[in-house]
């Protein structure tokens, strides 16, 4: 014979005020903008609200308004304005939750003094070998990131007359390094972004490999980017990458993902990017 008992145990959880959540990343050469979000209550089923009835200000170093605009229903704006390298901006955000700040520096773009590149096999893989070398700046402290995008195919689909449709998308591409010790991923959490913070080199040159498969048949194009980043973006994508992960590890202490807005939550950063295209 089974037993079973239930109880029901109600526990109040405290709501707290919503605020603003602003996601905002200047890319050089790129018009400046972002998204903006309400915050969820703890017991919400929502994914995001987006901010609609507010109005974002950004202003340059020299305290010029550089962008202004009632946000869109998508909770969007992007500027007519671009984004300037070496340049500090100031945001400044409004809505019903009240009004948030941010401030943020835009580094310079990376100093790339020497890039090769090979097609490899290595055991029954072929894959594309990518070498590069960076001067670092000794004016500042250097943060970067090392990322890889792939155009492939995602979905082929059937049509009624015996065609097919085949559709292709860009998605975010595994990397492996073979200097591992350089970069800061957490307990090789993650092997989509390398994180580099600049602790060894004062002005410089310090060399990176990287090597990526291209066994994938539908492949058609690769994108490697090395972005220069504020510390802001760097100690965003730092805590955001363990925190993704924190439940892999049993010993592990929950991370809280590093947030830079004044009365407010979300990231306000900026990066320099450097582009490297492979066509297979």
């Amino acid at each position: 014979m089974v037993i079973s008992c239930q109880k029901t145990v109600i526990i109040n959880v405290k709501n707290s005020p919503q605020k603003n959540v602003c996601n905002v990343i200047l890319s050089k050469d790129s018009f400046i903008g972002g998204y903006f979000y309400e915050s969820l209550q703890i017991l919400s089923n929502d994914s995001f609200r987006p901010i609609f009835e507010g109005s974002m200000k950004i202003f340059d170093q020299n305290n010029t308004q550089v962008a202004y605009q009632l946000l869109s229903n998508s909770g969007g704006y992007f500027s007519n304005n671009k984004v300037q390298e070496g340049a500090c901006y100031t945001l400044d955000f409004s809505s019903y939750f009240g009004t948030s700040y941010a401030k943020t520096c835009v580094p310079l773009l990376p100093n790339i003094t020497n890039l090769d590149t090979a097609v490899i096999v290595q055991q029954n893989d072929t894959l594309l070998r990518i070498r590069l070398s960076i001067k670092d700046s000794s004016i500042v402290a250097n943060y970067y990131t090392f990322s890889c995008k792939s155009y492939e195919i995602f979905r082929i689909l059937s049509l009624p007359n015996g065609t097919k449709d085949t559709q292709y998308k860009w998605i975010d591409k595994a990397l492996n390094s073979n200097n591992p010790l350089l970069f800061i991923n957490e307990n090789n959490y993650s092997n989509k972004i390398y994180l580099l913070e600049d602790k060894q080199f004062d002005g410089q040159l310090f060399d990176c490999e990287f090597t990526l498969s291209l066994t994938t048949s539908n492949l058609k194009e690769i994108i490697f980017y090395v972005d220069a980043i504020d510390i802001n973006l760097f100690k965003y994508y730092r805590t955001f990458n363990a925190q993704r992960f924190y439940s892999n590890d049993p010993n592990a202490h929950y991370i809280s993902v590093f947030n830079n807005i004044e009365n407010g939550y979300g990231i306000f950063g900026a990066r320099s990017r450097f582009s490297y295209y492979y066509k297979n």
